[in-house]
C-alpha cells in the first residue's frame, strides 16, 4: 500500500508539472503571434504614413512648381489680350525685305522666347502628304512646319512643358490654291488630325462652352466663357473663314455640336455661332470691336499688315490695336529684326495682359499667366 500510494504521488507531480509546462508554452506562443500581429500593424500604419507622406510631398512638389493665379476663378479666358502672329508658320529662304512679313521662328520658339499665344496656320490639303501648311504655292511656298500635324506637335510639346501657361489660340486658315483637292471636303478628317495631338481635355471645344444651351451665342450671353483656370495648358481652336468652307464644317453641326473649332462667324450680333468675328483694321474698326467683345465675342485684329507699317516705322495701328479692347493682337513682326525698325509686343506683358477694356478691377499681367 505504501509502494503504491508513493508511485501514485510520483505520478501526479509529473503530470501537474507537464501541464504547467504546456500552459506556459502556449502563453508564450501567444505573447508571440499578439506581439507578432502588433508589429505587423505598426509596420502598416508607418506605411500608410509613408504613402501619405509621399503623396503629400508629390501634391506639394506639384503646386510649388504651377504659379499661383489667386483669380483664376474669377478672370475669364476672353478678359485677356495677348500677342500673336500672322502667317505663325512663315518665312523666306532668300527675299532680303519680304512683302508678306518676315521670317518667323518655329512655333515653339515664337512661344517660349517671344511670348506669342494666338498662331495661325494656313492649311491645304495635298493627296500625298495629307496636311500641308504654307501661304502659298505662287511665290511664297515655305514653312517652318511643313505638315500640320508636326506644327500642332511642337505647340503641345511646348505646352507639356510648361504647365501652368494660359490657353492658346489656334487658327485654321483653310486653302486650296485652286486646286480640285478642296478642303471643303476634309472637315472631319482635319478634327480628327487635331484631335491626334490635343486631345479633348485638352481642349476648349463649342459643346465645352455651349453646354445645355441651344446654341453658342445663347450660352455665351447666359453664362460667359470659361474661367482661366479651366483654360491652362489648353488650347482653343479657331476655324478662320467664314464661306463656304465654314459652312461645309458646319453641315450636319449647324451649332458647331461634335466641332473641334469655333466657326468664325458673321459680323453680326445675333448670329446663332457668335463666338470669333476677325475685324483687321482696329483704327476705323475701333467702336465695332468694342461692341462685339461686350457682347461676350473672341475679336482678333491686325497691328500691321505684311510690310507696309513696319517699311514706314509707322506704329499708329499698333497703338490702336492696343487700346482696342480685341484679344488677339496679330502681328508679322514680334521681335526686332533685320529689315525694319519695327517690332510689336504686348507692352508690360507677361507675356500677356489683362484687356483693357472688360478685365476686372485688380488684374494684372502676372494673373494672366506668370511662368517664370
Amino acid at each position: 500500500m505504501k509502494i503504491g500510494a508513493g508511485i501514485f504521488l510520483i505520478a501526479l507531480t509529473v503530470f501537474v508539472c507537464a501541464c504547467s509546462e504546456d500552459s506556459s508554452d502556449n502563453q508564450s506562443d501567444g505573447d508571440a503571434e499578439f506581439d507578432s500581429d502588433e508589429n505587423s500593424l505598426e509596420s502598416e500604419d508607418e506605411a500608410d504614413d509613408s504613402i501619405e507622406g509621399d503623396a503629400d510631398t508629390s501634391e506639394n512638389t506639384e503646386q510649388a512648381l504651377y504659379p499661383d493665379y489667386p483669380l483664376d476663378d474669377t478672370l475669364r479666358i476672353n478678359q485677356i489680350q495677348v500677342k500673336g502672329t500672322h502667317n505663325s508658320y512663315h518665312y523666306y529662304e532668300e527675299t532680303p525685305r519680304p512683302f508678306f512679313g518676315g521670317d518667323l521662328a518655329p512655333l515653339d520658339v515664337q512661344a517660349a522666347e517671344q511670348g506669342v499665344r494666338q498662331f495661325e496656320l494656313d492649311v491645304h490639303y495635298d493627296e500625298e502628304l495629307g496636311f500641308r501648311v504654307y501661304h502659298s504655292v505662287y511665290g511664297d511656298p515655305e514653312s517652318t512646319c511643313d505638315l500640320l500635324y508636326d506644327c500642332l506637335m511642337l505647340l503641345k510639346n511646348w505646352s507639356d512643358a510648361h504647365p501652368g501657361h494660359h490657353v492658346l489660340f489656334i487658327f485654321i486658315e483653310p486653302k486650296d490654291d485652286a486646286s480640285p483637292l478642296k478642303m471643303d471636303s476634309r472637315s472631319d478628317e482635319l478634327d480628327e488630325l487635331i484631335l491626334s495631338v490635343w486631345p479633348q481635355d485638352r481642349l476648349i471645344r463649342p459643346d465645352d462652352v455651349r453646354g445645355s444651351h441651344a446654341t453658342l451665342r445663347e450660352a455665351i450671353a447666359s453664362d460667359g466663357w470659361p474661367t482661366m483656370r479651366a483654360g491652362r495648358d489648353k488650347a482653343i481652336f479657331f476655324y478662320f473663314d467664314s464661306d463656304v468652307y465654314r459652312d461645309t464644317y458646319l453641315d450636319g453641326h449647324p451649332n458647331a455640336e461634335g466641332r473641334v473649332m469655333f466657326p468664325r462667324s458673321d459680323k453680326e450680333l445675333d448670329s446663332p455661332i457668335g463666338a470669333f468675328v476677325n475685324i483687321d483694321d482696329p483704327v476705323d474698326g475701333a467702336e465695332r470691336i468694342l461692341q462685339f467683345v461686350q457682347a461676350g465675342f473672341f475679336v482678333r485684329t491686325r497691328t500691321d499688315s505684311e510690310s507696309y507699317e513696319a517699311e514706314n516705322e509707322d506704329t499708329s495701328r499698333m497703338e490702336a490695336a492696343l487700346a482696342s479692347a480685341a484679344q488677339m493682337l496679330s502681328t508679322d513682326w514680334p521681335v526686332e529684326n533685320e529689315y525694319y525698325n519695327y517690332s510689336f509686343d504686348i507692352p508690360d506683358g507677361s507675356p500677356s495682359r489683362c484687356n483693357p477694356h472688360i478685365a476686372p478691377e485688380g488684374c494684372s499681367a502676372q494673373d494672366v499667366e506668370n511662368l517664370e
